[in-house]
């Protein structure tokens, strides 16, 4: 269904938790809103249906439009005299007039045609990696936690809005509202770094694999232009590979050496006045022409606490230089990272975020603390997700989740003392198990000792002699049978 087949109403707030259980007669509220765009008067709500409801057959709400200006109003009055309608996204997408506007400008972007999904699942997977998955093997990580990445919100604005850079730039704008919440963990990678590498892939999505192309050209090619948007010209570009020319050469092992030589020369310690955003790029850059390629993403792993966006850039430099440069599990994980961006929007459809954004906006200037989100219904717990903008959503893990997780596994949830007086009480145990294994090591070894020594009882009798008889040779004398 696309929007022109939906029916609006307005509704004023008071008949709002009617409207939306199914329990009002629309006709007793005017006829419907011609089509064009939904504008709710200050403190009512416009309701879309796909066909006229009344009170006898329940029609769910498919879309909920309110008013910029009163939206605070109307959420504080559902919340505090009709909480069971609260948050309003559990019954159907959320915006307010103003989004309206800017998100549904073009009808084109009811059926969008997605052409870039497996670059921006390249990015999505380096920020899985560079946000806390970087110590794990690609083939164990939990794709579905790209879901939580702020590259999966972008992707889907990007690939839902193409044309509109105002899509873009607002959804970075709330996502660093987002970020600054103290209620949510503190990520490893920000999205300072972050849109750094989206405006690369921004501007260069639309790079596809040419097949004349050998692989050292495209390898070359994505690096310098993720250096060049890094501020590295090309010239300098070439300056740096230069220096370290054994990550062209046919050898592994003197390509892995030119990397770790690289790392000593711009690492943290170094003496240079090159950025660290500048230097993570330039270490990504290193460890895909070891590989040539993302075979030996490895090589980052183990440098991810001094170098922690040097994964993002591998991503961003994997996904410039296509397919083509990828290993098998590096493929593998990027599709399925894939699926996750194919679903096409439509604004019919409901969300299955948590909250819209204005929701969102409006819990953080109620309420200070994280317990406003202990009594909304989530889809996971200790877990919130927004939709930033129509379609694309961020999901947020609680920072006071975090802490009781901590807490749980803390061995020091008994008192030092006690678990002093039981360390103590398990190392006399261990040594007198070793004690008794000694002392029973020794009785054997004795036992043995007085078996070689023990002379035969029957040494000196030649009948009864304990020696073992000599066989009868083949043919020859012996008793008879």
């Amino acid at each position: 269904m696309n929007k022109k087949e939906i029916i609006w109403y307005s509704f004023e707030r008071d008949a709002v938790p009617h409207a939306l259980n199914g329990s009002v007669d629309v006709r007793l509220n005017g006829p419907a809103l011609t089509f064009g765009s939904p504008r709710p008067r200050e403190g009512d709500i416009v309701i879309g249906f796909a066909e006229r409801p009344n009170y006898q057959k329940r029609i769910p709400p498919l879309l909920i439009v309110t008013n910029e200006s009163s939206t605070m109003d109307v959420f504080s009055w559902l919340s505090t005299y009709a909480p069971e309608t609260f948050p309003l996204s559990q019954f159907a997408r959320v915006v307010s007039d103003a989004d309206w506007k800017i998100f549904s400008l073009k009808e084109s972007q009811e059926s969008p045609t997605y052409e870039y999904e497996d670059r921006w699942a390249a990015v999505i997977l380096g920020e899985l990696l560079a946000q806390g998955e970087s110590d794990a093997e690609l083939a164990s990580i939990p794709l579905s936690r790209s879901i939580a990445c702020f590259s999966m919100a972008i992707a889907r604005t990007s690939l839902i809005y193409a044309r509109e850079n105002s899509a873009f730039s607002t959804c970075i704008s709330r996502l660093k509202k987002i970020e600054r919440d103290v209620r949510f963990i503190r990520r490893p990678v920000a999205i300072l770094e972050l849109t750094k590498v989206w405006e690369v892939l921004q501007q260069h999505e639309h790079r596809r694999d040419e097949y004349n192309d050998s692989l050292d050209v495209r390898m070359h090619d994505a690096i310098s232009l993720v250096l060049y948007h890094q501020g590295v010209s090309e010239k300098n570009v070439q300056i740096h590979l230069e220096n370290y020319p054994g990550l062209t050469r046919n050898s592994m092992e003197e390509r892995v050496l030119a990397f770790q030589k690289m790392i000593l020369d711009i690492g943290p310690q170094s003496t240079n006045e090159i950025p660290d955003s500048k230097k993570n790029a330039l270490i990504a850059a290193g460890a895909f022409l070891v590989g040539r390629g993302t075979s030996h993403i490895f090589l980052l792993r183990r440098i991810s606490k001094v170098f922690p966006s040097a994964i993002l850039w591998f991503g961003a430099i994997a996904s410039i230089a296509g397919p083509r440069c990828w290993d098998q599990n590096w493929a593998r994980a990027v599709r399925g990272v894939e699926k996750y961006l194919r679903p096409q929007f439509h604004w019919a459809d409901p969300s299955l975020s948590d909250l819209c954004w204005h929701e969102y906006e409006w819990l953080s200037a109620v309420y200070g603390g994280s317990k406003v989100f202990d009594s909304l219904s989530k889809n996971a717990p200790n877990v919130i997700s927004v939709e930033v903008v129509p379609g694309a959503s961020c999901q947020m893990r609680l920072a006071a989740s975090v802490g009781k997780a901590l807490e749980q596994e803390k061995f020091s949830e008994r008192p030092l003392e006690t678990q002093n007086a039981r360390v103590q009480e398990l190392e006399a145990w261990m040594a007198q198990v070793l004690a008794i294994a000694k002392k029973g090591q020794d009785i054997l070894q004795s036992n043995r000792r007085n078996q070689q020594e023990q002379p035969s009882m029957f040494k000196d009798d030649p009948v009864l002699s304990s020696k073992a008889p000599k066989k009868r040779a083949k043919g020859g004398a012996g008793f008879d049978r």
